[in-house]
This record gives structure tokens, C-alpha cells and sequence, in this order.
């Protein structure tokens, strides 16, 4: 007869499917995250600030206006993607692989001509149409102001995200679909449970 403890949990190695997230929260550099959706941010308003700064006739209030909305996005998912919630999600495989297809997709669009151009030029109309009952305050686009190119950059960004977000839904059913089970090693882990409960 064994002289092992039946009882006792097991020592060997393994690996198990798991939800469990087992690694600590790793420290956020703010700047690194930061000059990441600065540079995302730049590139996928390339082609919009194209189209924008021929309707703006190169004025300077049309390009300050344009730089601080894409500025505005940038400190925007900065501080999203720095929140403790925003960091549980990254750690998901799945949805950080859903995020490099997401936005690696809209940085290629914008990137190739003229798939991206079309597609800023949709929705930018899209956003003048919007923003265009400014003009009954004397803000709109026949005076050019900077706040009416920084609100019309916000609307066209946030209809761009909801296309993208509709997008990475898609994108995320696929890599869910063919994506295998995530694993974790639990190396010496089942000893050290057994021994506290001894």
C-alpha cells in the first residue's frame, strides 16, 4: 500500500483551461501608453485631416481646431487604457488579439490609398451634416472658427470608432471561433495549496 497521502494534491506539472487570471497586476507606463495612441491617433486621422484642411482652405484656425480634436482622442484612450478595468480586459487574449487586428486594420486604411480616403470622406460629411446647425449660432462652416473643426473632429471620430467597434465585434466572434482554449501552467501551485491546507 502507498504510504502517499491519497488526499494530497498532486505536484507535477500541467496545464489546465482556465479564466483565471493568475499573473499581478503589472505597473502602467503612462507614457509609453500615451505616445502609442499618439501615434495611432496621427495616422488614422491622416486622411480626414486631408479632407479637412482642403474645406478649411488651410486656415489656421481649421488645422489648431483639427490637432486638438485628434489630441482630445489621443489623451482619451490614454487614460481608458491606463484604468485598472481597461488593463483586466488586455490581459484577455482574445480581446488584445481582437485589438491588434481592430486597430492595425484602420492604421493599414489609412495608410492605403484611397481605401482610407473614402472612408474619412463618408463620414466627414456624415459629421458636417451634424455639426452643420451651428451655423444658426454664427459657428459654422462659412465662418471656419476653431470650435466648429474641433466638434465636427470629435463627431467624425466617435461615428469612425462605432464603425471600427462594429468591426472588432465581428473580428472577435472570428478569433473566438478559431482561437483555442487559453491555458495556464500551474507549476507548484497544487503543492503549495496542499500544504496550506494540511
Amino acid at each position: 500500500m502507498s504510504s502517499e497521502n491519497p488526499y494530497q494534491a498532486p505536484t507535477s506539472s500541467g496545464s489546465i483551461a482556465t479564466a483565471i487570471e493568475l499573473e499581478p497586476d503589472k505597473p502602467v507606463q503612462v507614457g509609453k501608453v500615451f505616445l502609442k495612441w499618439l501615434v495611432i491617433c496621427v495616422i488614422s486621422a491622416a486622411p480626414s485631416f486631408f479632407w479637412g484642411f482642403l474645406i478649411g482652405q488651410q486656415t489656421i484656425s481649421s488645422v489648431v481646431g483639427m490637432l486638438a480634436g485628434i489630441l482630445t482622442f489621443v489623451v482619451g484612450y490614454a487614460t481608458i487604457e491606463c484604468r485598472p478595468f481597461a488593463q483586466r480586459w488586455l490581459r484577455n487574449r482574445l480581446i488584445r488579439r481582437t485589438a491588434k487586428i481592430g486597430y492595425g486594420t484602420r492604421l493599414g486604411m489609412s495608410i492605403i490609398f484611397p481605401v482610407g480616403m473614402y472612408l474619412d470622406m463618408i463620414t466627414g460629411m456624415i459629421a458636417i451634416a451634424t455639426t452643420q446647425g451651428f451655423d444658426d449660432n454664427g459657428m459654422g462652416n462659412e465662418q471656419m472658427p476653431l470650435l466648429w473643426f474641433y466638434l465636427t473632429t470629435i463627431v467624425q471620430g466617435i461615428y469612425l470608432n462605432i464603425v471600427l467597434f462594429v468591426y472588432m465585434l465581428v473580428a472577435y466572434a472570428f478569433v473566438r471561433l478559431f482561437s483555442k482554449p487559453e491555458t495556464v501552467q500551474f507549476t507548484g501551485m497544487a503543492k503549495t495549496i496542499g500544504t496550506q491546507n494540511d
